[in-house]
């Protein structure tokens, strides 16, 4: 075993790059010397010491460094060995083709842990609208991801949103139940045709009402694409802020936030549930 390998077991949040820094800035010892080489061998009785930085300007501007070499390219809620939970940002699409080159959560993640933890394989569970935000679940292995793609086959997934109307529903609450169809333009809608579309459940509830418009609280039974928007915009009451299927200029982010997540741990077994704080425009 060398320096840097058992470096990486004591720190494996850190990069080599971070290592290398504080081997420049002497922060390193074995057996009360300092370390001039990260390669160099180290023995079990060996005492490995990493010390303070000091507080030089240079020792600043590598901690700002670090920091922000360590820091995930978006607000994480949880995270283990076996998965992690983020708080999407709203704007930003999930994931992408091969061909498109637009930014994506995914790829943002991916490159973030291929250098955090090269072993890790980050794998996609399921999508938000690029104009939604909220939490959303990523797996960091095959066992995992197998696991809970199959917890969201089998609908056995919390996944609640908050989501203000524009106009109110017929009654303060209950079940949209559709078979959803994907349009040549991106837009989905409901059909009635036994041979087309798939089946998207939406259960929902109003918590108010002001002005016209209704603020709801939706839990999904599935996930389809637009599942939420199409449902309540065929109803004559579409997400405020909906550049698709809304008829009102958008004034600012899609009211659309996914606030609770509950789900089985793959590995554990163990009942997990995160939930967000209200969004600043209630």
């Amino acid at each position: 075993m060398t320096i840097l390998d058992r470096l990486e077991q004591l720190l494996p949040l850190a990069s080599r790059s971070t290592f290398r820094q504080m081997l420049r800035d002497r922060r390193i010892s074995v057996n009360g010397l300092a370390v001039t080489s990260l390669k160099e061998p180290l023995r079990e009785e060996d005492v490995l010491r990493v010390g303070d930085k000091k507080s030089t300007p240079r020792a600043r501007a590598a901690a700002r460094a670090e920091r922000r070499e360590n820091r995930p390219p978006v607000e994480t809620v949880f995270e283990d060995a076996d998965l992690f939970v983020i708080n999407k940002p709203q704007g930003i699409i999930t994931s992408s083709g091969p061909r498109d080159s637009r930014v994506n959560l995914f790829g943002l993640l991916r490159a973030f842990y291929q250098k955090r933890e090269p072993r890790a394989r980050i794998g996609l569970v399921h999508r938000l609208d690029a104009d939604a935000g909220g939490l959303m679940v990523f797996s960091k292995n095959e066992p995992t991801f197998a696991d809970l793609k199959r917890q969201f086959a089998s609908h056995s997934v919390e996944r609640v949103y908050v989501a203000l109307l524009d106009g109110v529903p017929k009654t303060p609450a209950g079940t949209i139940d559709t078979k959803l169809v994907e349009l040549a333009d991106g837009r989905v809608r409901s059909t009635t045709h036994p041979d087309k579309g798939e089946r998207a459940v939406t259960h929902y509830e109003t918590l108010k009402v002001a002005n016209g418009r209704a603020l709801v609280r939706v839990r999904l039974e599935t996930g389809r694409k637009h599942q939420i928007r199409a449902h309540f915009a065929e109803r004559d009451c579409p997400i405020v802020n909906d550049r698709i299927y809304c008829p009102r200029f958008p004034e600012a982010d899609l009211r659309l936030i996914s606030v609770a997540l509950g789900l089985t741990h793959p590995k554990t077994g163990q009942a997990l549930r995160w939930e967000l704080p209200m969004p600043a425009w209630l």
